[in-house]
């Protein structure tokens, strides 16, 4: 098999040769180890793909990106001013490889809600027929594109708006206008997975990035799970997969899990680097697949350690289905090569 072909194996439902291998394709540079890593079966994830799949339109906003480098510290910064019918936003980015750090937020205080209201209600969505394909014909055999589409309403305020200090003033000061705010982004969310399920992606990445410290149960149980069941029936009715992005402690979402929609636990890190093992997910979670990264701390391992750390998660799945083995966290950059062709290597050796 192709390493596409066991990665949408499992996807179906069926049972692949081997547990299928897989990285992000921004981690791993073109190179000597990039080929070898892709002989022994990697399968690269696209998730930088443009657009998401879709085009997103604001008809009633404009938009204007500065990118400079700053003369006194090198660094390069991306500055995105949005002219709305109420106001003006903007947000001030730092590059940093994979991720970026985020100086300014679009909200800044109360006075910014009437503009960010008005900037997503004006989000609209348009999918470009059979784009994902040409993609996957361009990248070819082994890769698969599944473009995280951003984050349910919550997550989204916390993580792209208002960062996770103003959230928490916010929601202690105006719990009202974080409420609205919700509801605006669940309306903008709900558009585009309408357009998405219009594409060839056969899964949808949704949501992710919950980290129990700062939305505990009670929250993520009224405002984050609830959005993951009316996503799910959309894309189910498409004849799609939704997977969510865990990898952080689950231990206080077990039943929650359980009990959802969701198809896919995607990144979901087992202990040591969480609160949960496999075993106890594959328990958990008897219906979802479970798409694992593979514990960043490990990295560090010997490579006897690593391949026995593979054995363990494919032992604990205690099944030939509903498992794969990534890689969803940045690597140490002095043992990557070393770790990665080690877990490859330690992946080849489990044929079904």
């Amino acid at each position: 098999m192709e390493p596409r072909d066991r990665v949408e194996a499992v996807l179906r439902g069926d049972i692949p040769d081997k547990i299928p291998f897989t990285c992000y394709e921004q981690f791993i540079p073109k190179s000597d180890i990039d080929r070898k890593l892709r002989e022994l079966g990697l399968c690269y994830i696209y998730m930088d793909f443009p657009y998401m799949g879709v085009n997103t339109l604001t008809p009633n906003c404009d938009l204007k990106t500065i990118l400079y480098t700053d003369k006194n510290d090198g660094k390069n910064y991306k500055k995105t001013i949005v002219e709305t019918p109420k106001g003006e936003l903007s947000t001030l980015i730092e590059d940093a490889g994979f991720t970026v750090w985020v100086h300014e937020y679009m909200y800044k205080s109360a006075g910014d809600f009437e503009s960010l209201k008005a900037y997503i209600e004006d989000m609209r969505f348009e999918a470009p027929e059979g784009e994902v394909n040409g993609f996957r014909e361009l990248y070819g055999s082994d890769c698969f594109v599944q473009p995280c589409v951003g984050f349910s309403p919550l997550m989204d305020l916390i993580i792209m708006w208002m960062g996770t200090e103003r959230f928490s003033y916010e929601w202690v000061d105006n719990l009202g206008k974080i409420e609205e705010l919700m509801e605006c982004l669940h309306r903008r969310d709900l558009r585009l997975m309408e357009a998405l399920c219009k594409t060839d992606l056969p899964v949808i990445n949704y949501c992710g990035n919950i980290s129990p410290k700062i939305v505990g149960r009670e929250r993520a149980e009224k405002y984050i799970f609830p959005v993951f069941k009316e996503v799910a029936d959309i894309v189910h009715k498409a004849g799609k997969k939704l997977a969510v992005h865990f990898d952080d402690n689950c231990q206080i979402y077990w039943d929650l899990i359980a009990e959802s929609d969701i198809d896919i636990i995607e990144a979901f890190t087992p202990s040591p680097d969480t609160d949960t093992t496999t075993k106890q997910a594959r328990e958990m979670w008897a219906d979802k697949i479970l798409w694992v990264n593979f514990p960043s701390s490990q990295h560090w391992a010997p490579n006897n350690v690593i391949e026995d750390i593979v054995k363990r998660i494919i032992d604990e799945n205690g099944r030939k289905d509903k498992l794969l083995i990534g890689i969803t966290e940045d690597m140490p950059p002095t043992e990557w090569k070393r770790s990665m062709y080690a877990i490859a290597e330690a992946i080849d050796k489990i044929r079904f």
